[in-house]
């Protein structure tokens, strides 16, 4: 793919780092695949000229109060300088209501990640 005559994006779901949230969205995976899928994404940007990954990541205010650190820790301890491609997407669930509390969410995460982080309205709020 590298080698075509275009640049190539991919976007993968990760949704979380998290276990407990991973249930919650009827993942069939555990956080260290999707942990695992995050350091690839990153590789693969570093080696590929032509190639970009970037991650959708989901936010709510219902979700178990470990998503967001398990969120911050493991982009924190992959990214250990900032990243010259790939972004993450954080995307808010349908039917959370408190926007406020979203946004503190975002900015928390954007504040403390080293790869670009952008809000992704994919549903409706």
């Amino acid at each position: 793919m590298n080698s075509l005559p275009f640049y190539t994006y991919a976007n993968i779901g990760l949704e979380s780092f998290d276990d407990a949230a991973l249930r919650l969205f009827k993942k069939p995976v555990p956080s260290v695949v999707m942990q695992k899928a995050f350091k690839r994404m990153l590789r693969i940007n570093k080696s590929y000229e032509n190639i970009e990954v970037t991650a959708n990541i989901l936010i709510g205010e219902d979700l178990p109060a470990s998503h967001i650190p398990a969120l911050t820790a493991h982009i924190d301890e992959a990214v250990k300088k900032n990243a010259a491609k790939g972004c993450i997407y954080i995307s808010p669930l349908k039917g959370s209501r408190n926007t406020k509390k979203l946004l503190e969410q975002f900015r928390s995460i954007k504040q403390k990640s080293r790869i670009q982080t952008f809000l992704y309205l994919i549903q409706r709020l």
